[in-house]
């Protein structure tokens, strides 16, 4: 079992942080390599972030609201 850690991904120079606005996925779901995953909301942008592989969604590591520096781990998948 292979488990991926999605981190949050730099959009433009100067991000760097963003805030979780919203999780499009819950624990258990099956996820599409490409599917969006979560809304993240950032000082000059709000963005989805995409499934970078295909599996189960095993854990959301951080919550809504909360602030996420780019880079670190926000979910874990279970690659198939």
């Amino acid at each position: 079992m292979e488990v991926y850690n999605v981190k949050l991904p730099q959009q433009g120079a100067s991000m760097t942080d963003g805030d979780i606005v919203e999780w499009l996925v819950t624990v258990g779901d099956k996820v599409e390599k490409g599917q969006d995953i979560v809304e993240v909301d950032t000082a000059k942008t709000t963005f989805n972030v995409t499934s970078p592989v295909s599996g189960t969604v095993v854990n959301l590591e951080r919550e809504e609201d909360d602030n996420v520096e780019v880079g670190e781990v926000i979910a874990k998948i279970e690659v198939d």
